[in-house]
This record gives C-alpha cells, sequence and structure tokens, in this order.
C-alpha cells in the first residue's frame, strides 16, 4: 500500500518532529507509489504538504475502555487495522476476569441463546401429587377436630339455656332454687313442655311422636353412648326424642321433657340391668335382672344440639339432664353420655366418651 492510502500525497514531505533531521528544517520526499517512510520519535508527526504546513494525528490506543477514535480519511492502514484486533482481543479477555465495563466490543449475551430456570411437567405432577396425599391424610383430622369443637360449643350453650329457662320459671312461681313450681305432679309431660318452652326465647312446641305436625323432620332415633343390648338381640336405640313432647329451640336444638306423675318428691324406680359390655343382666334362669332406686327426680330433659343432623348420638351431639328440686345435673347412667357431658363442662381435653357402632348390628359378646 503506498503512501496514498494514508492521506500522503505524491511529493508530499514526511518529518518526523522528534528526529534529528525535522529539528534542522530537513524531510523526506516520498516518490511515487513507494511505502510511506516510518516515523520514528512519537505517535504525532508534521505532514508539509507541498509547501502547505498541517499536523496529522496518528492514532493511539492506549485505553482499552470505551474509546472512540478517528480514523483520517481514505482507507485504514494495515497498523491500524491491527490496533483495532489488538484491543478488541484485549477488551474482551479483560471482560472476561470483570475489569471492563460498557465497552462497545464487549459482548452481550443474546436473548435466542439465555434461558430461564423452570419446572418440568413431571416435578409439577409430582409436587402436586405429595400434595394431595398429605392433604387426604390431614383433612379428615382437621374437618373431625373443627366439627367436634363445634359441638361442644353447642353443648355448653344448649345447657345454659335450660338452666336459664329453669330459672325464669323459679322466678315466676316465686320460689327461688326451688322447681317444684313447673313441675308439679299436677301436670303431665304435654303441659310441663309447653310451659317450659314459653321460657325459650323463639322456641316452638312439637308434640310426641314419629308423626307429630309441623315436627315430621324429628322422626329419627338416636345411638347411646355405650353399646347396649336390645330385647332383640340387635344393638339398642333411644327412642326418647320420640317418645316424648318437644321444644325446638332457634337454633336448632330439640328437647324432649319427661317429667314424672310424683312432681318432684321422692320415687322408687325401676329398670332392666345391663353388664359392663352392654349385655343385659340375666339370673340363673335366663330372666333379665331389674334393679330398684329411690330418687327425686323432678324430670328428665333429652336434648340434641343440631336436631337431626348426624352423629345422633349420646356422649357427642346428644345428652340428659335430670331437673332435681334444687338444680340441674347429671343423669346417673353412663349410655345417656353422662361422662362426655361432665368432660365438656369442665373443659377438659378430649372430652368425648363413645363407643362408635352401626344401629341394627348383631350384637356380639
Amino acid at each position: 500500500m503506498n503512501c496514498f492510502a494514508r492521506g500522503i500525497g505524491e511529493g508530499d514531505v514526511v518529518a518526523d518532529p522528534f528526529s534529528a533531521s525535522n529539528q534542522a528544517g530537513g524531510g523526506t520526499i516520498v516518490p511515487e507509489g513507494l511505502p510511506c517512510p516510518p516515523l520514528e520519535g512519537g505517535p504525532k508527526s508534521v505532514i508539509s504538504r507541498r509547501g502547505l504546513n498541517c499536523k496529522a494525528e496518528i492514532p493511539t490506543y492506549n485505553e482499552p475502555v470505551g474509546l472512540v477514535t478517528e480514523v483520517p480519511e481514505g482507507n485504514p492502514s494495515p497498523e491500524l487495522l491491527n490496533s483495532l484486533s489488538s484491543l478488541s482481543n484485549s477488551t474482551l479477555s479483560l471482560k472476561g476476569r470483570g475489569r471492563v465495563k460498557n465497552s462497545r466490543f464487549t459482548p452481550h449475551p443474546s436473548r435466542f441463546t439465555s434461558r430461564k430456570a423452570a419446572f418440568t411437567l413431571a416435578e409439577v405432577l409430582i409436587t402436586l401429587g405429595i400434595i394431595g396425599v398429605v392433604a387426604a391424610m390431614t383433612l379428615p383430622t382437621l374437618v373431625n377436630n373443627y366439627k367436634e369443637k363445634e359441638i361442644i360449643t353447642q353443648v355448653k350453650k344448649t345447657y345454659s339455656s335450660i338452666n336459664q329457662a329453669i330459672v325464669l320459671a323459679q322466678t315466676k312461681y316465686g320460689t327461688p332454687g326451688d322447681n317444684s313450681g313447673l313441675f308439679a305432679a299436677s301436670k303431665d309431660h304435654f303441659a310441663v313442655t309447653k310451659e317450659l318452652a314459653t321460657y325459650f326465647n323463639g322456641a316452638r312446641y312439637c308434640e310426641a311422636g314419629a308423626n307429630a305436625k309441623g315436627c315430621k323432620d324429628l322422626n329419627y332415633k338416636v345411638k347411646y353412648a355405650t353399646k347396649q343390648q336390645s330385647s332383640s338381640g340387635n344393638m339398642g336405640m333411644s327412642t326418647e326424642l320420640l317418645n316424648y313432647p318437644r321444644i325446638v329451640l332457634n337454633n336448632g336444638a330439640v328437647l324432649a321433657i319427661q317429667s314424672k306423675e310424683s312432681g318432684c318428691d321422692e320415687v322408687e324406680e325401676t329398670g332392666t340391668s345391663f353388664n359392663p359390655d352392654g349385655t343385659i343382666k340375666t339370673d340363673e334362669d335366663g330372666n333379665p335382672v331389674i334393679w330398684t332406686r329411690t330418687r327425686a327426680v323432678c324430670a328428665g330433659i333429652f336434648f340434641d344440639v343440631n336436631g337431626n343432623k348426624l352423629p345422633n348420638q349420646f356422649g357427642r351431639d346428644v345428652y340428659r339432664v335430670d331437673v332435681y328440686r334444687d338444680r340441674v345435673g347429671d343423669t346417673t347412667w353412663a349410655a345417656f353420655g353422662t361422662q362426655s357431658l361432665h368432660n365438656i363442662l369442665m373443659d377438659k381435653k378430649n372430652p368425648f366418651v363413645y363407643v362408635n357402632y352401626n344401629s341394627g348390628d348383631k350384637f356380639e359378646w
């Protein structure tokens, strides 16, 4: 390549400002077609172009970062191209060591080659499967705990409502602490139940029996808290919520009232005896053993805290309390859920005491 490629024409004088000949006013004449003479003194040279003095900046690349270079007119020289190539390589090398930022020679990752982290379909399905297994194991327990807490709250509320109604009746009769006014011997189940219903806010009265008008939804039996053998040999079921007149509270709870013909006076009671396993106790001849006792109980109140909703079992959502002359208290028969009610009123943990069985099953012992 001749000097014309670098903007120096034929007959021009190229002078090196740092050379002795230039300091003496000399120079070098460039013949036509010959390469430019090398410069010896430094990066800048003075070119005398046919008697006109002008300066030509020979570019230097002493800083690898963000350098903008003005290239002289004409095609770039081989030295310039080599300098640019060296500069680009050194810039890339420095960037790899984390020392160069914002260089025009710094390569940037392509949006077509970058990949974002993501889950595969198999990983998603496995995760969902694990979540499903854990939910299947824990959800029934959580639901059961919630239902038990709800029943506990309803039991306490219903028990409190019964006591408040009894106190209102005592106030009406002017006999504080004495329940003989409401449960007088002259009144039967129906009269006592109708009057007691007036002491509950928003309650309604229902006759006894499965076909009672307006109360056909209450045609159901209740399981005992423990297994009880019936006369037919099957699991026994309670019919007290069917056989006695009832009160339906505004929260759905159902009460059945069994008043005593003797009022609140002492009376002799009898009943069938059961073994601890729930079988009927018999004598040597195979006849049922009958128990006898004397008690002063005004009435028995059976209550189902959620009406005909399941589980419909004593010791869970159904209970019995006895009305004495001076108080309302527990009954004595464990099959009526006595232990569960005691635990609930005492705020004990895991209060429910019952045996889970299916109604109508053959009693086995």
